[in-house]
């Protein structure tokens, strides 16, 4: 049963024309909204919001960026052991007391946008000088688009190519029900789809693979849809010293 999670499908990411600007202007410049369409320009302006806040430790800015629960997840000054989280009222105290981050937001790229029914966004962005690489989840809630998560680990200097087969294995065992509630965290969005699954008893070939996304083999981002649920599904999962373990899902149910 789910055999189909052996197999990497082609990533399906779009990539934006945001990598046509200078390398030296930032993710907040004017010119960068002006490039896109108004199906986007909402999670555009959000994210500019959020690069700007930090640069300038501006709360009011990072206020509206952020959804209530709001969390970022890292393995900072972890010794991967677990998996730092930090929550937007902290996140943003820590700003404030730290004071402006100059240069926070210079040469950072989108890379990636991935929309899902108009109310779940996948945003990808990288700084091509140090190949960082920052994920974000947004919501559309009230026709509003906020961030609900950040995402990002410490590059290493070698690291193995994805999927690995541990990745796979731990894919597959979440998929088919070895996994509880305290496994992963669900909130913003509604029914989470593990539940869906498992209620679902969908057959393999309806349940589809998308992409899998990995960040220097600590993290990675794993889309599944479900064509006969009109749903998508991501789950984020971190690599610990103890093996692959899933932190969050985040999934979309076309209304």
């Amino acid at each position: 049963m789910r055999n189909y999670l052996l197999i990497l499908v082609c990533f399906m990411l779009t990539h934006l024309s945001a990598q046509q600007v200078d390398d030296k202007a930032f993710i907040f410049d004017p010119s960068i909204t002006q490039k896109y369409s108004t199906s986007i320009n909402g999670i555009i302006s959000v994210m500019a919001n959020y690069y700007e806040g930090v640069e300038y430790s501006n709360e009011e800015k990072l206020n509206s960026a952020f959804h209530t629960s709001w969390q970022m997840r890292d393995n900072d000054e972890t010794d991967n052991k677990f998996i730092h989280i930090e929550d937007k009222s902290t996140f943003i105290k820590r700003v404030n007391d730290h004071g402006n981050y100059k240069g926070y937001a210079s040469q950072r790229k989108i890379e990636a946008i991935e929309v899902i029914h108009d109310q779940l966004a996948f945003v990808r962005i990288d700084k091509s000088p140090s190949r960082n690489t920052t994920l974000f989840f947004l919501a559309k809630i009230d026709k509003v688009w906020v961030i609900i998560d950040k995402l990002w680990v410490y590059k290493e200097e070698n690291f193995n190519p994805l999927p690995s087969n541990e990745l796979l294995s731990s894919i597959k065992s979440f998929y088919e029900g070895q996994a509880t509630d305290k496994d992963f965290d669900s909130k913003v969005l509604s029914n989470d789809s593990y539940t869906i699954a498992l209620e679902s008893k969908l057959a393999d070939h309806e349940i589809k693979l998308v992409s899998i996304l990995g960040v220097y083999d600590r993290l990675a981002v794993v889309r599944t849809d479900y064509p006969t649920l009109n749903t998508t599904a991501y789950i984020v999962l971190f690599r610990l010293d103890t093996g692959w373990e899933v932190s969050c899902e985040r999934i979309s149910k076309k209304k």
